[in-house]
């Protein structure tokens, strides 16, 4: 068997970030925070003919991908003057969780369909049908309930951050000392710019002060020169003939 390549996958990773501004809801403290995303795309290059192209494809969707996720951005960050985390971020990450067991809801419906199928339970429900309806509305009250658990337990205003932990809560800073270190670093970068150019200037002085020496001593051995052809030939001039 003769296997013919077909082409050549590419694919792409980005991670983004943006400030987020926020209102304390608990005491109008006005701070930022950073949030970071990342976004995967894939391209394909058939027959090894446009990989470009195809790298260029998976970087685009990576990059939308991590924009898209960045417009609805939201993280748990303490206010850094009262400590309190905002509702709009508490009802995200309670959406989060609900959403989590959902997910793993769904990966055991195949599990619990093929059990209830084989068998397990016939005694009490002999009808296969009614079986694995039973099953699966056994399983969906299960995890409803580890979901509405984990939701009320998830209160991080009262110090609860459970299924999340610390390292899920991002730094935050006031506005005003965000602009300022922003300012900081402006004047840093200009100085650093200054700098730079003054030492440019300074180079450009000293490579033009030697260039002059040099045009000076090429200058002063020409005249040299020319003063010596000068010699030589006023010597023959006043040579006398035999």
């Amino acid at each position: 068997m003769v296997l013919i390549p077909i082409g050549t996958s590419y694919s792409a990773t980005i991670e983004k970030s943006q400030l987020n501004e926020v209102l304390c809801e608990r005491c109008q403290c006005h701070f930022v925070y950073f949030v970071r995303r990342t976004g995967t795309g894939s391209g394909m290059a058939p027959l090894f003919l446009f990989a470009e192209a195809a790298q260029q494809s998976a970087e685009s969707a990576a990059y939308m991908q991590a924009e898209a996720a960045l417009r609805k951005a939201v993280d748990l960050a303490r206010c850094p003057k009262c400590g309190g985390f905002q509702e709009h971020m508490v009802t995200d990450k309670r959406w989060r969780i609900f959403k989590g067991t959902a997910i793993a809801a769904l990966v055991f419906v195949l599990p619990t369909v093929l059990f209830a199928w084989a068998g397990v339970g016939k005694a009490a429900i002999p009808e296969t049908g009614l079986r694995i309806g039973a099953a699966l509305g056994i399983e969906a009250l299960v995890f409803a309930a580890v979901a509405v658990l984990l939701v009320s337990i998830f209160n991080p205003n009262a110090g609860r951050l459970f299924p999340y932990s610390q390292k899920d809560v991002v730094m935050t800073d006031t506005y005003e000392k965000y602009q300022a270190a922003v300012e900081e670093e402006r004047r840093a970068a200009n100085t650093h710019a200054d700098k730079r150019a003054e030492e440019m200037r300074q180079y450009l002085v000293r490579q033009e002060a030697e260039n002059s020496a040099k045009r000076e001593q090429a200058q002063a051995r020409k005249e040299a020169e020319m003063r010596k052809l000068a010699e030589r030939a006023k010597g023959s001039e006043e040579r006398p003939l035999n």
